[in-house]
């Protein structure tokens, strides 16, 4: 008998293990997303009562919405990451703008010094 990372559902794309990736890959989410009840899930259910099978489409409804809205909540942190990077980055660019015209202007100097010591040695 076959482990639990053994599992597989076969497709036109070929099997999915639990290696796959939902977050990675779309067609695998897809796969998922369509193979939520396994055939074998599907025979459980059907020798159950009306009632147990509701109680248990409920509850795996509620996993579900659970993980749609833990994923939105990352995605959402994600966001406001990226959001507060891009704006450092605006303001490092800034500070960068800045720093090379002080450059500018020190390497004038410089070079102003260095000709007018030039003039006074000579």
């Amino acid at each position: 008998m076959s482990g639990p990372s053994d599992r597989r559902f076969d497709l036109n794309l070929g099997p999915l293990t639990v290696g796959d990736s939902v977050v990675k890959n779309d067609m695998t989410a897809a796969v998922v997303a369509r193979n939520l009840v396994t055939p074998r899930d599907n025979r459980l259910l059907s020798k159950r009562s009306d009632e147990l099978a509701v109680k248990d489409s409920l509850a795996l409804s509620v996993q579900c919405a659970g993980s749609v809205s833990n994923m939105a909540q990352r995605l959402f942190a994600r966001t406001r990451q990226v959001e507060s990077l891009a704006a450092e980055v605006m303001s490092l660019k800034q500070e960068i703008r800045g720093l090379k015209q002080e450059n500018k202007q020190l390497h004038k100097l410089a070079h102003s010094y260095a000709t007018n010591m030039k003039r006074k040695i000579d």
